[in-house]
């Protein structure tokens, strides 16, 4: 009896050398996916913040040029140390009171806002009257105050001129910022002035 044995397959397997070329071409191809995918992420965080910080400039000229354009007087003026100063009077025409606010960029690069606790009129309030101060642009943002004034032009209507220069800082280290910075400049016809 002649027996011959049938061999069911002609497939050898793999050799290392095949196995070692896949596994490098799989790593490669992972490599470039996950470098491709953090530039994703690392992108939109980076356009998020940004668009936070152009919402918060943005809203800070807002402010200043709405409460500029209904104040009775607008003083500005820059101080020796580097900071800007924006103060704005109201009076209240039917209780005669006054009512005063003051912007300003300080040495720290924050735009801070106060309010006097005690106008006498529409063009005074002591230093030390100066109170309630709240943080419009600070935190986790930075105003160059080299590069950020306040500055009235007059003329047949008087204007106000606000230009704010502000940096992000990262927020995975605070002790670097981001190169892209938000600079609007802006002008704003007094229209209350008495």
């Amino acid at each position: 009896m002649n027996m011959k044995f049938i061999r069911l397959s002609k497939n050898r397997g793999s050799t290392l050398l095949e196995l070692l070329v896949a596994m490098t071409v799989f790593s490669v191809i992972m490599t470039l996916a996950v470098a491709a995918f953090l530039n994703i992420v690392r992108t939109k965080s980076y356009t998020s913040i940004m668009k936070n910080t152009q919402y918060k400039v943005r809203l800070s000229t807002e402010i200043v040029n709405r409460l500029s354009r209904e104040a009775s007087r607008v003083y500005a003026s820059r101080d020796v140390s580097g900071g800007n100063y924006l103060e704005l009077y109201y009076e209240n025409e039917e209780t005669l009171d006054f009512t005063a606010l003051r912007f300003e960029i300080t040495e720290n690069q924050e735009l801070m806002l106060y309010e006097c606790r005690l106008a006498l009129s529409l063009d005074s309030c002591p230093d030390d009257d100066w109170i309630n101060p709240v943080t419009i642009i600070g935190d986790e943002y930075i105003v160059d105050s080299s590069k950020s004034y306040f500055v009235i032009r007059g003329g047949i209507d008087s204007v106000l001129e606000f230009g704010l220069k502000v940096a992000t800082k990262d927020s995975e280290n605070y002790s670097q910022y981001y190169s892209d910075e938000v600079i609007v400049k802006t002008s704003s016809v007094l229209e209350g002035l008495k």
